[in-house]
């Protein structure tokens, strides 16, 4: 079955198999432009770019967008912050860094700061880290996650908030 590639402003815009039988003049009416795609390595896809040499045509994969320096804040705070944990590695995870994740970690920051234990009085505190699992800490553990995600977390902040020369923090840390 030959395949087609339609060609639209040097774009890839779909790629159709004529029914057996019919040629691709026989489907679509005259103006549109196909290339044959047959055998072409590699095949191309849609949104691909497309350019013709001596009556060859050349198919390339759409460069990757180049993206500014406040999406990429935003997509590195959607990943996350990976802590390495050298003192109990089983803390090592990666751990959510977006608004939820914030105001629930403040929210307990601020009851460690008044009274020096977890809600309730609890001297451990479960944390889920972004694949699901949860971990256990005590206060100095839950104060050394706190602090490093608030330190990944300030610079992009301030990225966000249209702030000049500030750099894209790294998307891990190391805590004790």
């Amino acid at each position: 079955m030959t395949q087609f590639a339609r060609i639209e402003s040097g774009v890839v815009m779909e790629l159709f198999s004529p029914p057996t039988g019919l040629g691709i003049a026989d489907c679509f009416h005259g103006g549109l432009v196909w290339a044959g795609v047959d055998g072409v390595s590699p095949a191309p896809e849609v949104g691909w770019e497309a350019s013709q040499t001596g009556g060859v045509w050349h198919f390339a994969a759409p460069a990757a967008p180049v993206l500014t320096l406040a999406e990429q804040a935003v997509a590195r705070l959607a990943e996350g912050l990976s802590i390495a944990s050298t003192g109990t590695p089983a803390l090592s995870a990666v751990y959510p860094a977006d608004a939820a994740a914030q105001q629930k970690l403040l929210s307990i920051q601020t009851v460690l700061a008044g009274t020096g234990s977890f809600p309730g009085g609890a001297a451990t505190w479960p944390l889920k880290d972004r694949s699901g699992a949860w971990h256990v800490v005590n206060v100095a553990q839950f104060t050394a996650i706190a602090t490093a995600i608030a330190a990944f977390v300030a610079p992009i902040d301030l990225i966000l908030d249209g702030r000049a020369g500030v750099a894209l923090p790294a998307a891990s840390a190391s805590i004790q």
